[in-house]
């Protein structure tokens, strides 16, 4: 079995405590170096994406709308899935 380490979708701009856990993620980086192991960086983007408002959730269901409204002030077109079939 091979193993990666893979760091998803670090939101600086969203995750206000994001600088917390910066040197921790650098830590893992190097100990997977180390370890002849490789890693994997997903990077989220809002440009050419669209996103389905009826596909998505949150641990805060109050947030979508203001989730929605964020991804479309950055780019993405919102529809739902309907839309798309």
């Amino acid at each position: 079995m091979k193993k990666a380490l893979i760091i998803i979708d670090i939101q600086n701009d969203i995750t206000k405590n994001y600088t917390e856990i910066i040197g921790n993620i650098n830590k893992a980086i190097d100990w997977a170096v180390n370890n002849d192991i490789h890693f994997v960086y997903i990077r989220h983007e809002n440009l050419k994406v669209i996103v389905l408002s009826d596909c998505i959730t949150s641990y805060d269901k109050r947030k979508i709308d203001e989730m929605l409204h964020y991804y479309e002030s950055k780019g993405c077109k919102i529809i739902c899935l309907n839309d798309l079939l």
